[in-house]
């Protein structure tokens, strides 16, 4: 990691000398807006240095073009985000809904759209692949213009390594951020904790499995339909991913924090968290749970529906999602009595550790390469501006940065009290709570919004979720010794994996459900780990491997 952190602080520092020699020559890539002239090296719009360029001079842009933009959301032309950013940087855009097979379509008869933002179908490998073929925008040619990325990720330097490619390059940018809402999280009813006769949340998974038990019993006499614990809907139970079930008990069994593709404690060896022992013993407790008559079993087929309905009438004591709750679902009125889960211990761990999700995500954000220079400047500034800061906002007023993207504009749309570390989502005409608005009139996808590590204070929606990660959950997050999505796997590695990830993730997912329902027998577990191997888990293993060595060393 240290090699690679190196590696990109000598990048930024060649381009910012770079972007300064430019700054006193005339350059042949058109500027789409009338920038008043910067003293020092830095890029248009950049604070940094002695450079005063604001934000708020350089937008909105000059562009009447109607840019195409492909995207995974329904409505997002419809969307508050994309009018409030229309209106702040001055470019107009029409979102299509694109599935994974119009991308491929796409790719295929080179009929791209002017940019890709939040969409899922596009991986970093395909990114690359794609952008070295000539399909899209290499970001790195066009730094000059993307001061507000350049100073964030000068701040996070490991964001530009998670998008990078071995060559520098980079198709792609990355969402940076760490919120108090961003974590997995376990909800807790502790006025039913405490009438079962637990006076706080239980601290190993024996303990969570007695509480469960005292819950059902207590709880269940009294209403048939009553579940101590509900894992909400089938997706919760898939086997890999940051905010299922399996990723918050994991860690509880072991040294390894993910079920996929990680990197040993030690930070050496690629492994598989979901063939390893840990896994099992993980299994194992899942499994008692699953029997324990205290959670729901027709949670494979759940689509979450039925257990919104039961929370809400208080017939759920534990669950991954409940933050739609309110204060009317309590006794005494006191929101505050829903708590969250800590992590737990067990037989096999006794530290209390928690998966810390990465403040780096991927979300595609590519441009086409084929456009014309000053469409393609217009667009990379427009993505720029997600990275705006409080401290260098997009509009005079100072309401509008990157986080605006997600909240709205501050003072109109939501308001924060710095000194206290709180938000507030403020009603909306038209929304039957903040949350509504929150979740159906955002971007869906936010490039930036730092360490916003705020507590919302009110709302119907919960979002008090924060406090909870804040105090129970953060104290003992980690990240793992690598983030495996940032390698950057060679063509014939990629080939590797394309060849057996899918029916490994496809029989990982169908044997995890049998071995929590009991249709196969822990037993097999020696048998179910050979039978990986001879899908192709080996040879996955290798090829991220001989990556992760060639990337970082050991």
């Amino acid at each position: 990691m240290k090699k690679m952190t190196l590696k990109v602080l000598s990048v930024l520092m060649i381009l910012v000398m770079l972007t300064g020699m430019l700054a006193g020559c005339s350059t042949e890539i058109p500027d789409p807006t009338t920038v008043p002239e910067t003293t020092g090296g830095s890029a248009p719009g950049t604070t940094s240095g002695t450079n005063t360029q604001l934000n708020a001079d350089v937008y909105p842009l000059k562009s009447d073009k109607v840019f195409t933009f492909a995207t995974k959301s329904q409505d997002m032309n419809n969307r508050y985000f994309a009018k409030l950013w229309q209106e702040v940087t001055g470019v107009e855009i029409d979102y299509v809904v694109w599935d994974k097979e119009q991308v491929k379509l796409a790719l295929a008869g080179k009929t791209l759209p002017d940019a890709f933002f939040a969409s899922t179908e596009i991986n970093k490998a395909t990114a690359y692949e794609y952008g070295q073929a000539g399909f899209f925008v290499n970001f790195m040619d066009y730094l000059e213009y993307m001061p507000n990325f350049q100073k964030v990720i000068e701040q996070y330097p490991d964001a530009l390594t998670f998008v990078q490619n071995e060559d520098d390059s980079v198709y792609c940018l990355p969402l940076i951020g760490n919120t108090a809402t961003k974590h997995n999280v376990m909800y807790v009813r502790m006025d039913m904790l405490r009438e079962a006769g637990w006076n706080d949340v239980p601290k190993t998974a024996d303990d969570f499995l007695k509480c469960i038990g005292d819950l059902q019993a207590h709880y269940g006499a009294q209403m048939p339909d009553f579940l101590a614990f509900d894992g909400y809907k089938s997706s919760y139970m898939a086997w890999s991913g940051a905010t299922t079930i399996m990723a918050f008990f994991f860690p509880s069994f072991g040294e390894l924090m993910q079920t996929g593709l990680t990197v040993t404690a030690d930070g050496k060896d690629i492994v598989l968290g979901a063939s390893t022992e840990q896994y099992k013993h993980m299994l194992e407790f899942m499994r008692e749970i699953y029997v324990s008559g205290a959670f729901s079993q027709d949670i494979y087929t759940k689509d979450g529906n039925s257990s919104k309905v039961l929370a809400l009438e208080n017939k759920v004591a534990i669950s991954p999602y409940m933050s739609f709750l309110g204060a009317e679902n309590f006794a005494n009125g006191d929101i505050n009595d829903l708590g969250v889960l800590e992590p737990l211990t067990s037989e096999y761990f006794d530290k209390q550790h928690y998966w810390a999700r990465s403040r780096y995500s991927w979300h595609s954000a590519l441009i086409n390469a084929a456009l014309p220079e000053e469409d393609i400047i217009t667009l990379v500034r427009w993505f720029d501006s997600h990275y705006a800061t409080e401290e260098n906002p997009l509009t005079k007023d100072g309401k509008v940065w990157g986080i605006s993207a997600w909240l709205g504009k501050l003072d109109t749309d939501w308001v924060k009290d710095d000194a206290a570390g709180t938000y507030e989502v403020l009603p909306h005409e038209g929304f039957d709570s903040s949350s509504n608005w929150l979740n159906t009139q955002g971007s869906g996808t936010q490039l930036y919004h730092g360490e916003f590590l705020y507590i919302e204070k009110s709302g119907t929606g919960l979002m008090r979720k924060g406090e909870g990660t804040v105090e129970k959950l953060l104290p003992y997050a980690e990240e793992p010794a690598f983030d495996t999505s940032m390698l950057t796997l060679s063509e014939d590695e990629v080939g590797v994996y394309n060849d057996y990830w899918t029916d490994l993730n496809k029989y990982i997912g169908e044997e995890t459900a049998k071995f929590i329902t009991g249709q196969r027998p822990l037993s097999d577990w020696d048998k179910y780990v050979s039978e990986l191997n001879d899908l192709g888990l080996q040879e996955v293993l290798d090829a991220y491997q001989s990556a992760y060595d060639r990337q970082v060393g050991k």
